[in-house]
């Protein structure tokens, strides 16, 4: 039993193909029992990656089944844009991911508590395999402990700077905004605008209990759902797997001018509306991209060699374990359980 990593990130495939895969691999893998016993699977969904991790007696087949689910029912075009990874350079890929050296905002905090969710999840619904346990509980060690080294201040960029520089670049200071979702996103969001001052906010969200308690945490009205005709300004950070604004959308045509920010994978605003006049509309990647400023070079280089250090060390370690574990008849997971 070895594991390895099919996967799609924001560095190779626009939102929209990605937003085509998550919503492919939550309905169809992430409780597929078919993948089960010998074979077993870790869903790690974000924003900016859907990564698929696997562990079975034959890495080989499993990486076909799982592509050519993905081949058979995805909508959108992707040949070239995955990457695989097996054994060490697995290893190596989660330890990147994990310490954000490979995330979109660089050192951002946030993937370290997705990958950990992702992890935990996962063994709520089946058994995994002790492959997948040394995976996720070593890059998740060395992932912290690289942070705590070297990006101890976070990233220098973020979502909510990413967001506020386009805010000041299109809306007046004191333009009211409304943050759609009662996402951990537009939490963070939100406690930043406070933080400013710059941009009153009132908040949306279709479960109108969550959304009106959020609202009240953070001191901001609640406005109904769908009630936005107003808002000049729309921030939607959803996991809705449709679009909640498209060109059916009439009020969208009334001659106002609207920023419109989207941040949901899949998308929460249908592109087309990029050719209302009446509206500007950014999505996830066009907002990191102005909130990147990332950490030096020397910082990187220093990252990279240190993430390859541990993957030798650690992946040699992967190997005495299972050898240890033939010799003495004894479980893995055990050992794993002792030794961790």
């Amino acid at each position: 039993m070895g594991f390895g990593v099919l996967g799609i990130n924001h560095l190779l495939a626009p939102v929209a193909l990605r937003g085509a895969i998550a919503e492919i691999a939550n309905r169809r893998l992430h409780h597929d029992r078919s993948i089960h016993g010998d074979q077993s699977l870790i869903l790690l969904s974000t924003c900016n990656r859907i990564e698929i991790y696997f562990s079975s007696p034959t890495l080989s087949w499993t990486h076909s089944y799982l592509l050519e689910i993905l081949k058979r029912e995805c909508p959108l075009p992707f040949d070239q844009l995955l990457y695989t990874f097996f054994g060490k350079a697995c290893l190596r890929h989660l330890m990147r991911v994990t310490s954000g050296l490979d995330s979109a905002l660089m050192g951002e905090t946030e993937i370290q508590g997705q990958v950990k969710r992702a992890y935990l999840e996962s063994s709520e619904i089946r058994q995994l395999p002790f492959e997948l346990h040394f995976l996720f509980q070593k890059s998740l060690h060395v992932g912290k402990k690289i942070r705590n080294r070297h990006l101890k201040r976070g990233a220098e960029a973020s979502l909510e700077s990413g967001v506020e520089i386009i805010l000041e670049k299109h809306l007046k200071p004191g333009t009211p905004l409304l943050l759609v979702g009662a996402s951990e996103t537009n939490h963070r969001i939100a406690l930043h605008l406070r933080k400013r001052g710059k941009y009153p906010f009132s908040l949306s969200n279709r479960t109108a209990s969550k959304g009106d308690q959020l609202a009240m945490s953070l001191g901001c009205p609640f406005i109904p759902w769908k009630a936005w005709q107003e808002a000049q300004g729309i921030v939607f950070a959803t996991s809705s797997p449709t679009t909640l604004l498209d060109p059916e959308d009439t009020f969208l045509f009334d001659g106002k001018k609207r920023l419109l920010i989207d941040l949901g994978v899949p998308q929460n605003v249908d592109p087309r509306l990029r050719a209302n006049p009446g509206v500007t509309l950014f999505d996830i990647d066009e907002i990191q991209k102005a909130a990147r400023n990332g950490t030096g070079r020397k910082e990187r280089s220093n990252i990279e060699l240190e993430i390859s250090q541990e993957t030798e060390l650690l992946f040699d370690q992967f190997i005495k374990r299972k050898k240890l574990a033939e010799l003495s008849l004894a479980s893995p997971d055990r050992i794993l359980q002792k030794l961790i």
